[in-house]
């Protein structure tokens, strides 16, 4: 009987106050769903959020760094003399140099700890038409190689090689670079300039 009374006590207690408890239980449901599934995944998004801005800002603020010192390039470019132009034949290397050069890069790449897999001279062209002969300044030729290395295995490595062969004399051109993921080794196509 007094079981009886119990349960008629809870069900009249209940029903006067189901919306509290249907609150109460759906915020305690929800707060615990955020605690075990959600709050760690919101974490792990702020975060990469937070790396990847910080990343952006940083390519950006490289990207304005190489268009400023592309305009002031281009600015020192526009104002070279037929005198400067001139001087610049003789910083080129001859035709019969040309093995010199292969066997330049083929150090190089030795010297900065790469193994070179393959090298590939392609066709001697001009890289600059035939003019007149009293307009002509320095008649340019271009010799297209392509290499095959190993050997780079982070970012920064590839950036290091690429900034110490963009300082090499005679001056490479990187024209493509490419890198397969099922393998180790980088194509490089560059181009080089000759008399």
């Amino acid at each position: 009987m007094k079981f009886a009374i119990v349960k008629r006590d809870l069900i009249r207690i209940f029903t006067k106050y189901f919306v509290l408890i249907s609150v109460i239980t759906t915020l305690l449901i929800i707060g615990a769903g955020y605690q075990l599934f959600i709050k760690g995944t919101v974490a792990d998004i702020r975060s990469i959020g937070v790396i990847d801005l910080k990343e952006r800002e940083q390519q950006k603020l490289n990207l304005i760094d190489t268009l400023e010192r592309l305009k002031r390039l281009e600015t020192r470019y526009n104002e070279l003399t037929y005198e400067e132009i001139k001087q610049l034949e003789y910083l080129l290397p001859d035709e019969r140099e040309i093995p010199y050069i292969v066997i330049e890069l083929k150090d190089f790449i030795a010297a900065n700890g790469l193994v070179l897999k393959s090298i590939d001279v392609g066709v001697f062209k001009a890289a600059v038409g035939e003019e007149e002969e009293e307009t002509k300044a320095v008649s340019l030729k271009s010799l297209n190689v392509t290499v095959t290395i190993e050997g780079l295995d982070t970012y920064a490595q590839i950036k290091d090689f690429l900034d110490k062969l963009g300082t090499l004399m005679p001056p490479f051109e990187l024209n493509s670079f490419s890198y397969a993921p099922d393998r180790t080794s980088y194509s490089l196509n560059l181009t080089t300039y000759y008399k």
